[in-house]
């Protein structure tokens, strides 16, 4: 088997202003993180998961 891993850095997350995301899972971890690169990047980001 072979996995890919894809970090997101800045360089890499193009300028999000004006688009909408919806992140599943994201109270921890990657999903957390992906939340917060996405919305330094000005998208709008909606973040669901249970308490």
């Amino acid at each position: 088997m072979v996995y890919t891993v894809y970090i997101l850095t800045d360089d890499i997350v193009p300028d999000l202003t004006g688009k909408v995301t919806i992140v599943t899972s994201a109270m921890a971890g990657l999903s957390l993180e992906t939340a917060l690169k996405l919305a330094k990047k000005w998208a709008k980001v909606y973040i669901t998961g249970r308490s």
